[in-house]
């Protein structure tokens, strides 16, 4: 289940994508609820998820067939940060999504992958003090402290 830092980061990363693609009329952007077909019988549930107008074709109501950009959340227990650094960077690859955030509030740490061939490179790695910015999204960046601070305003 998620936490409410989870859910403050979740907040903080689509009303900031969402603002940037809404702004430049790029496409839809939603936060955990929307299902990426990995392939049949297999789905996620990112916790945001972007697709660009030009792939519509893939949208659909209850299941999507493509993504451009997923952002994830990582989670406290071991097991899901394991899914989140591994087993989704299988998934989302194999799905062709071509952006893929690893967003750790635990690291301080914001890892934007971009798909090369079948499988993700480390477009870079953004800490405290820097700004993430997209590969996919020209001129959309995140300050990676303001990002963490809506965690640091949650109480234990």
């Amino acid at each position: 289940m998620p936490t409410e830092i989870h859910e403050a980061i979740v907040r903080f990363l689509f009303l900031a994508l969402y603002g940037f693609v809404n702004a430049k009329k790029l496409g839809q952007v939603y936060f955990n609820g929307i299902r990426l077909r990995i392939r049949p019988r297999k789905v996620r549930l990112p916790d945001i998820i972007f697709l660009h107008k030009d792939h519509f074709h893939s949208r659909h109501n209850r299941v999507w067939d493509g993504a451009d950009l997923v952002m994830e959340v990582v989670s406290e227990d071991p097991k899901d940060r394991k899914r989140d650094y591994e087993q989704k960077l299988l998934d989302y690859a194999e799905a062709k999504v071509a952006e893929y955030w690893i967003v750790d509030n635990e690291r301080g740490l914001v890892l934007v992958h971009q798909l090369d061939g079948d499988r993700y490179v480390v477009h870079d790695e953004f800490k405290r003090g820097q700004q993430a910015s997209s590969v996919l999204l020209e001129g959309f960046g995140i300050d990676v402290d303001e990002l963490f601070a809506v965690a640091d305003e949650v109480p234990e």
